[in-house]
């Protein structure tokens, strides 16, 4: 399994946008062979800040991707 986390820094202005656009990042990836989960987020703390989380069968079902 290939768990790919972290985080990505915004200003607080272009976070809602920045969000927006990273729908169809997860709309594609969910049901994406070998994709077991992806999640893109607001921090609940930092403005910031969007959380990146993903999780793959293996490397290469990322790399196919």
């Amino acid at each position: 399994m290939i768990i790919v986390a972290g985080h990505v820094t915004v200003s607080p202005e272009e976070r809602e946008t920045y969000l927006a656009g990273s729908v169809i990042i997860v709309e594609q990836a969910r049901p994406a062979e070998g994709c077991l989960d992806i999640s893109i987020s607001a921090d609940l703390i930092d403005p910031t800040r969007v959380n990146l989380y993903e999780r793959w069968e293996s490397q290469a079902a990322l790399d196919a991707f």
